[in-house]
C-alpha cells in the first residue's frame, strides 16, 4: 500500500519543480529504499541528490544516471569498499567524524587515488585556514594536499545540525546549478 503511494508520488507529472531531492539510508528505512527505486525517473529533472554513501552497496543501476549531480553523505566511521568508493564523485565527512577517518580517507586517495572523486565537503571546523584551529585541522590539511595533488576540489562548509540541513548543502547545491547552466548554454550554442 505504502509502495503504491510512492510509486503514484514520485512522479515528475506531479513534482515538476523538484530539482533536490534527499534520501535517507536504506539501511535504517526500508521504506527509503523502495523510495530510491521508485524515483529514479525524477533524476533528469534533479540539479541535486543527497545520499547516504551506505546506498552504493544496494544501488539500483539506475542510480548511475544521477551520479555526477549526487552528494554521497559517509556518516559512519567506515570508507566504503574501495569498489563502491570508485563511483563516488562528490563525498560529504559529515560530522561527527574520527581523526582516523580523515586518516584513512587521505591514504585512499594518496595510495588509490580516484578517476572519478571530483570534491570532498568538510566541515567549515577543520578549514585549516579557520583562525580557530580545530583539534582535527593537522589531519584535514594532509587530506588537502592529498586532494591538491589528485585535482580533487576540497569544501569546507558549515554542516547544519539539524536532520534537514545536514542532508543539503548549499554549496553543493550552487555549483550544481551552476554547472548545469553552463552545460544547457554550450549545447544552444
Amino acid at each position: 500500500m505504502v509502495t503504491d503511494v510512492l510509486t503514484n508520488f514520485l512522479q515528475p507529472a506531479k513534482l515538476p519543480s523538484l530539482r533536490y531531492l534527499a534520501i535517507k539510508s536504506p539501511k535504517a528505512d526500508p521504506l527509503a529504499w523502495s523510495g530510491l527505486e521508485r524515483s529514479a525517473n525524477l533524476y533528469p529533472q534533479l540539479q541535486a541528490l543527497f545520499l547516504d554513501v551506505d546506498v552504493l552497496t544496494h544501488a539500483p543501476d539506475c542510480l548511475v544516471l544521477a551520479l555526477d549531480r549526487t552528494l554521497f553523505d559517509l556518516q559512519g566511521y567506515e570508507l566504503p569498499y574501495i569498489d563502491y568508493f570508485r563511483d563516488i564523485q562528490h563525498l560529504r565527512v559529515a560530522t561527527p567524524h574520527t581523526p582516523s577517518l580523515l586518516v584513512r580517507l587521505t591514504l585512499r586517495i594518496q595510495l588509490q587515488g580516484s578517476a572519478r572523486l571530483k570534491s570532498i565537503y568538510l566541515d567549515s571546523s577543520l578549514d585549516p585556514a579557520n583562525p580557530t584551529k580545530a583539534r582535527d585541522v593537522g589531519y584535514s590539511e594532509e587530506l588537502q594536499r592529498a586532494c591538491s595533488e589528485k585535482g580533487i576540489v576540497l569544501v569546507y562548509e558549515k554542516q547544519g545540525s539539524e536532520w534537514f540541513d545536514s542532508w543539503i548543502s548549499e554549496d553543493f547545491s550552487r555549483r550544481q546549478k551552476e554547472l548545469r547552466k553552463k552545460s544547457r548554454t554550450s549545447r544552444d550554442e
